[in-house]
């Protein structure tokens, strides 16, 4: 049977008492507020619980002569009768009590007259019977008096689950052992507490006859799905037999085993590398005891167990709980083993070898290390590794690798050469390691190289076991004959001359093998660049116009006020066009070019010898992207650029409290002291701001406390 708990609810008043026999904690009740009735003495029987009682006249007059009468009272407790006033004739009048329903019942005390107040009367039985009676002589004023009953509080019923529900049900029947009152049941006076957070839609009353019922139907806000002790508790209230309101909680539970198991495995690491570890673990959502049945020779138990599989392995649990209410359940789980494999042993190559594939499997994965130049591919290029030894990874899933060592053996036979036919022979430059051979035609093996003839050679530089070819170009130069003529603002491009294999000097020259000239490193004036061979050499003029206009980009905000192009482009005497250019001569712009949006404004400086160069002109609102960064007042500084703060353009000045460093472009929390801060970016002539906040160092200690305690602040030391 369920147990009945029978709790005191919004009780008035303090317990009386604790009645173990019955389970459940009494409280007063609250009393009922009818009006007190009043009674005179005579022949009757009364069964209310409390009342004012009078002599035969009541109050203001005397009582008669020759009376007899009996007053019984029937309110079914411990009944208590008080004296106010008392006064009738000595020895001839008399009033006796008894603990009954007649004057044949045991007596109260003996009979009592004259003027003192009888001792309270207490009658147990829940009946008291009164007796008076006068001779014909003398009357009196008689008395008043006040009766109480004290009734055991009323034993309720008890609530217990008609039948268990399914799994998935979202109704649950209770039974009662004796009727409840049908206007007494309300969703609002019963609370269902589970594994979950369950709410009750409705409570109905069922089969009800004259307000009364044993029935009654809980509807839930959901299934109930999970295996588990629920609980249910119904708060209401009966009436006594003196009409006080005694307020309980009856509650009940249930055992639901019915549902599936819900069964998972939790696995730390579902993909691990060959050789690891991880721990599984089977996880259920119930209440119940199961058994456990895992594959792979795993015990019968939830675990968890460290499994160290050596392949791909599906891991299967079967739980049944134990009794076998409930159907069984299986679940699987899937570690996946992360085994590459490189294909290729450890081994040697020629820095001079060509490039190759590496081969592993599985496929998919990612290549790694030096000369590696196809990460997909496994491409391994040793000129690029260059000489030395070599760990080449192959990563699958960006977890697990294979290694490979590479040793690659120096061979660099040098950069091609020239000579121009007839020159004196000349030795090969440019190779290492040294201590090699060479071989091929005109060469002799110690680099000694012979270039009496137009042509191009092929020659060999063998060391180690390794070898590399270049060529040597014989021929007499060709190149540019006359002068030529470039602008500043021209971009970097190769001189054309033959043979190759020379090499180039001379302001402007930024790559010496392909004779690579940029004008704007030149700058302005006539250039002589020499091209040299072995035994020969040739110059080659460039005469570069000035033009420079100082930057490429320049960064302005679009409500900054007109302003003059600084530094101005030179030489003087061209003219600006753009869409900010306001004075075309002097270069006045006005950055509101796009009616204060932001954009960029391409703007050319023109020469009257046809040269022109440009500046790109940035119109960006001051801008800082976060607004607010948040600090404890012992972390470190942090430079105020777009890496942490998103300020753009770059280049302006910071204002505010906390900033240090040469340039004020740090904030130190420290500094600035706990507390909220405002910086300020300014950037061409615009600002914006953002939120530092410094949180103090808590040093309060730990701290108990009442949950009933007032709010309080939390102060800083």
């Amino acid at each position: 049977m369920d147990s009945l708990t029978i709790a005191c609810r919004l009780c008035v008043g303090q317990c009386k008492a604790w009645l173990i026999a019955l389970g459940f904690l009494v409280c007063s009740a609250t009393l009922g507020i009818a009006q007190i009735g009043s009674f005179n003495m005579n022949d009757t029987l009364v069964t209310v619980c409390k009342g004012v009682f009078y002599d035969s006249q009541g109050p203001g007059d005397i009582y008669l002569n020759d009376e007899n009468l009996t007053f019984t009272i029937n309110s079914g407790g411990v009944i208590t009768l008080s004296f106010d006033t008392f006064c009738v004739e000595s020895q001839f009048d008399s009033i006796r009590f008894y603990d009954g329903p007649d004057t044949l019942s045991p007596q109260i005390g003996p009979a009592y007259s004259g003027f003192a107040q009888p001792p309270l009367i207490v009658a147990s039985s829940g009946w008291l019977t009164i007796n008076f009676q006068s001779d014909g002589n003398t009357q009196y004023c008689g008395w008043e008096a006040y009766w109480t009953t004290v009734v055991l509080p009323p034993i309720p019923p008890v609530m217990t689950v008609s039948s268990v529900p399914a799994c998935n049900a979202t109704v649950v029947d209770l039974v009662f052992s004796s009727p409840i009152r049908c206007d007494s049941v309300s969703s609002a006076n019963f609370t269902f507490s589970g594994p979950s957070v369950l709410s009750i839609n409705q409570a109905l009353p069922l089969s009800c006859s004259n307000d009364s019922t044993t029935q009654v139907q809980l509807e839930l806000d959901q299934p109930l799905d999970e295996n588990c002790n629920y609980y249910i508790d119904y708060a209401f209230e009966l009436l006594d037999r003196c009409d006080s309101v005694w307020q309980f909680v009856l509650s009940t539970n249930f055992l639901l085993s019915t549902c599936p198991a819900n069964v998972t495995i939790a696995v730390d690491n579902d993909s691990i590398c060959a050789g690891s570890c991880t721990d599984i673990e089977a996880v259920l959502s119930s209440c119940l005891t199961y058994n456990y049945t895992w594959n792979q020779g795993l015990p019968s138990t939830a675990g968890p167990f460290t499994v160290c599989p050596t392949v791909t392995t599906s891991y299967t649990v079967t739980v049944q709980d134990v009794g076998g209410t409930g159907p069984p359940e299986s679940v699987s789980t899937t570690i996946y083993v992360i085994d590459p494999q490189i294909s290729d042993s450890d081994t040697t190559v020629c820095q001079s070898d060509m490039a190759f594939n590496i081969q592993a499997v599985p496929a998919g994965g990612v290549w790694r290390g030096p000369g590696i130049t196809d990460s997909l591919a496994g491409t391994f290029d040793p000129d690029t590794a260059g000489p030395g030894l070599h760990s080449i990874l192959y990563v699958l899933d960006g977890l697990c690798a294979d290694t490979l060592m590479i040793n690659v053996k120096a061979m660099d036979a040098g950069l091609d050469e020239a000579a121009c036919p007839g020159s004196p022979p000349f030795m090969v430059s440019g190779f290492s390691p040294t201590g090699g051979t060479w071989s091929g035609d005109s060469i002799q093996a110690n680099g000694l190289f012979n270039p009496d003839t137009n042509g191009v050679y092929t020659i060999t530089y063998s060391f180690n076991g390794c070898s590399e070819d270049k060529l040597v170009y014989v021929d007499n130069i060709a190149g540019p004959t006359q002068m030529d003529t470039v602008c500043q603002s021209l971009p970097p491009y190769d001189i054309p001359i033959s043979p190759f294999g020379g090499r180039w000097y001379g302001t402007g020259i930024t790559d010496s093998i392909y004779g690579t000239f940029d004008p704007d490193i030149a700058g302005g004036g006539l250039h002589e660049l020499l091209y040299q061979l072995n035994g020969c050499v040739d110059t080659v003029q460039i005469f570069v116009h000035e033009i420079d206009v100082g930057y490429w980009v320049m960064g302005t905000c679009p409500l900054q006020a007109p302003f003059t192009i600084s530094p101005p482009a030179t030489p003087s005497g061209g003219w600006w066009n753009g869409q900010g250019i306001v004075d075309s001569i002097t270069g006045f712009y006005d950055p509101y070019v796009f009616n204060g949006s932001n954009g960029n404004d391409t703007l050319i400086y023109e020469l009257a010898n046809g040269c022109t160069d440009t500046l790109i002109m940035w119109v960006y609102q001051t801008k800082i992207f976060i607004d607010t960064v948040f600090f404890c007042i012992g972390d470190d500084s942090i430079r105020l650029n777009w890496a942490s703060v998103k300020r753009a353009p770059g280049g302006g000045s910071w204002s505010g409290s906390g900033l240090v460093g040469s340039s004020n472009d740090y904030f130190k929390p420290s500094a600035a002291g706990p507390g909220v801060h405002t910086l300020v970016y300014t950037a061409n002539d615009c600002s914006d701001s953002i939120i530092m906040i410094v949180y103090p160092e808590l040093n309060e200690l730990d701290t108990l406390m009442c949950s009933s305690q007032a709010p309080f602040v939390i102060q800083q030391v």
